[in-house]
């Protein structure tokens, strides 16, 4: 599915995305550029693919939400894939917007990101499950936050699970170390679990709760645990 709303953020505005099926796509599974969206009970797959890389969602520049999504890519054939590629969400706007209650699963034979973000502002990330098979340089949650413009973001409850035993395989990851901490991201109650043994990366690799909760100033009550997927 493909939306492509040219050069202005009102020119497609508050459509909604709901209850779909969108199965073996080659490269995209939704695709909204400057595109205001409710992205509601969506379940998006793609189980074999001659393309070597995949979006489960990619969006750029919009005011939307992404919650009660299914993303799923099981095509061992990928070397690249990202669950969600969001960019400029919510961009100076004045009200909250989510990304809420999504269950992203990815397999890869290289690196892949469960969420990639990049330069979010007043958004609630909350409530999401990443599960990542894949070999190589993985990011669980990914943030491009190197600008003081984008502010006030939570990050919470959310369940990150890695299988890659490379050290470089971060559960979290910003691209910044100095725009980070309560002011731009709120960050507690998260299972960040590598099998790795890495918890983040913030300027420099984290491997324990302590030196996150340094980092963050936050995630007091996140927890570094390998459960039981049923």
């Amino acid at each position: 599915m493909y939306l492509y709303a040219g050069v202005s953020q009102s020119q497609c505005a508050t459509i909604s995305i709901e209850n779909n099926i969108i199965t073996s796509q080659y490269y995209y599974g939704l695709y909204l550029y400057y595109t205001d969206a409710e992205v509601n009970n969506n379940i998006i797959s793609t189980y074999s693919s001659s393309s070597t890389s995949w979006y489960g969602i990619y969006s750029y520049y919009g005011h939307s939400n992404f919650r009660n999504n299914k993303v799923h890519s099981i095509a061992r054939t990928l070397t690249t894939g990202y669950g969600m590629n969001i960019y400029y969400l919510n961009n100076s706007a004045t009200s909250y917007v989510e990304i809420t209650n999504n269950e992203i699963i990815l397999k890869s034979t290289g690196a892949n990101y469960g969420m990639y973000i990049g330069y979010p502002h007043k958004v609630n990330i909350i409530h999401n499950s990443i599960y990542q098979n894949a070999t190589g340089a993985v990011r669980g949650l990914y943030f491009a936050n190197g600008t003081s413009t984008y502010q006030d973001n939570t990050i919470k409850n959310n369940n990150i699970v890695i299988t890659s035993s490379d050290a470089g395989a971060y559960p979290i990851y910003f691209s910044s170390g100095t725009y980070i901490g309560p002011t731009y991201f709120k960050t507690d109650y998260n299972n960040y679990y590598s099998a790795g043994g890495s918890v983040a990366y913030i300027a420099v690799p984290i491997t324990t709760l302590p030196a996150l909760q340094t980092s963050t100033q936050g995630d007091m009550n996140s927890v570094i645990v390998n459960p039981v997927i049923l």
